[in-house]
């Protein structure tokens, strides 16, 4: 039982972060995507795919850090490795 709410608040950390971090660079952002854009310096699709490859990084390591600490923190390293690299291909495509 403890397992289960520990899953629940993990995924729902990870959730909110994601969330609450990328609705405030899209606020920021969108009025300079939009000028550079006009301005044709690039097209929205370089935007985007600079975007995904410069976040990826940190959308890889962040996840499977907090998920590693967690893991082993908690003691939940009794079970198999095959459920920590399930756990984490989890969060990390979350």
């Amino acid at each position: 039982m403890n397992r289960c709410g520990l899953m629940n608040c993990m995924a729902m950390y990870s959730f909110f972060s994601a969330y609450f971090s990328n609705m405030r660079l899209y606020s920021e952002e969108r009025p300079i995507f939009l000028r550079e854009r006009e301005s044709r310096v690039y097209s929205s699709s370089a935007y985007f795919y600079g975007k995904l490859f410069a976040g990826l990084p940190g959308e890889v390591f962040l996840p499977l850090l907090n998920v590693s600490l967690v893991y082993f923190t908690v003691g939940l390293a009794n079970n198999y490795w095959y459920q920590f690299l399930q756990l984490a291909l989890i969060f990390v495509a979350g």
